[in-house]
């Protein structure tokens, strides 16, 4: 889908999982990232240590929000920020 322009130039942000069948989540987010290097990934987590898979791959958030306000508070912040970076 990213690759038509009328849904691309609308994403603000990409939420994905860190454990998916079929790929893992620094796979999808590197191929993401080199299709759309503005928009921020917001990858969720439940692994610890999970955030080390993504070193040097920017624009990439690991979450282990302890509620939905807090779930919610940081996705505004991606959102905002990424609004910023393609405007």
């Amino acid at each position: 889908m990213v690759e038509v322009p009328e849904f691309a130039k609308r994403l603000a942000l990409v939420i994905t999982g860190h454990v998916m069948s079929g790929i893992s989540g620094p796979e999808f987010v590197a191929e993401f990232r080199s299709r759309m290097p503005g928009v921020p990934v917001l990858v969720l987590s439940a692994v610890t240590d999970a955030e080390k898979e993504y070193q040097g791959i920017g624009g990439v958030y690991n979450s282990q929000a302890n509620s939905p306000d807090e779930l919610r508070s940081l996705v505004g912040r991606l959102v905002g920020a990424g609004q910023k970076q393609t405007a």
